[in-house]
């Protein structure tokens, strides 16, 4: 948990919560699987002592060795039909976790934090955000738990759900449309940042974005 400058444990300002996922990527050299830390930390601080954004505190939620199966939009990927395997999955679909996670959070980690910290409890302070599959479940938590988050943050999300130009992806990306057409996500209520890069994997989002 990254608290802000100047938090007070005890009376005073209340703050808004920042969900982040892969949380060993977020702020310390040495943890992060990819090799390189986000630096969120510095980040956030800068921005919020240039007043750009509002003071907030980040709860890192670290993945597990099931990051796949914890991240990949539960429902979606159940909707599913015909050949799904993929040289991501093997020949079948991996036991799916999203459900289990999603409800972690908000039932058990939120209620925590918000009892623990001086937070702002309700959904317009209360944000997720995440990259590649990360972006994939922060899109998939808002549409679930709309009363629960107001905002996220896809960044380099990995719509095809396995390889960009593989067979199972044009039928992700459809699922996935399918799904949000009928999800809770309100645009009078809810805002979606997400975003692709331009090298190696991210090169071949666009279609899919």
């Amino acid at each position: 948990v990254w608290l802000p400058d100047g938090y007070l444990p005890f009376g005073g300002e209340r703050y808004h919560v920042i969900y982040a996922h892969d949380g060993q990527n977020l702020f310390e050299h040495g943890y992060s699987y990819g090799g390189v830390e986000w630096g969120l930390d510095e980040t956030a601080e800068r921005l919020m002592d240039e007043g750009s954004i509002p003071q907030a505190i980040i709860v890192g939620i670290w993945n597990t060795d099931q990051r796949w199966q914890e991240y990949a939009p539960q429902k979606v990927v159940a909707s599913l039909t015909g050949d799904t395997s993929s040289e991501w999955l093997g020949p079948q679909l991996p036991e799916l976790k999203a459900d289990a996670y999603l409800r972690f959070i908000v039932e058990e980690l939120k209620p925590f934090i918000d009892e623990m910290y001086q937070t702002e409890p309700d959904a317009d302070n209360t944000f997720i955000m995440g990259s590649s599959m990360g972006g994939l479940i922060s899109l998939y938590a808002m549409a679930e738990y709309p009363d629960t988050f107001s905002r996220a943050a896809a960044v380099s999300i990995h719509w095809p759900l396995t390889e960009p130009d593989g067979p199972m992806a044009q039928q992700a990306d459809a699922a996935m449309q399918s799904y949000l057409a009928t999800s809770g996500l309100d645009p009078a209520k809810h805002t979606i940042w997400y975003d692709h890069g331009t090298e190696p994997l991210d090169a071949a989002y666009p279609p899919h974005a």
